[in-house]
């Protein structure tokens, strides 16, 4: 059973070319539902409304804290075309 467990960011990037652009941050302070207390597991989703043609995709801080431990890292999910 976790303290805490979730994700403290989700940043969604646009990709410019060959650069990826971070245009879109929801973060735990914002967004407090990312993030669950006295859990196992938790799962939730944010939605962003891209234009079309556009290749996207998220970078998620995930997160973990256990008594007066912590853990995250990040996780880069697959690219979408909007």
């Amino acid at each position: 059973m976790a303290d805490e467990v979730g994700a403290t960011q989700i940043v969604i990037q646009r990709k410019d070319g060959s650069v990826w652009t971070g245009i879109k941050t929801f973060s735990r302070s914002s967004y407090p539902d990312l993030i669950d207390e006295d859990c196992l597991f938790y799962s939730n989703s944010v939605t962003y409304d891209g234009t079309s043609g556009q290749q996207y995709r998220a970078v998620v801080t995930m997160y973990a804290k256990i008594g007066s431990g912590s853990s995250s890292y990040n996780y880069t999910t697959n690219t979408v075309t909007a």
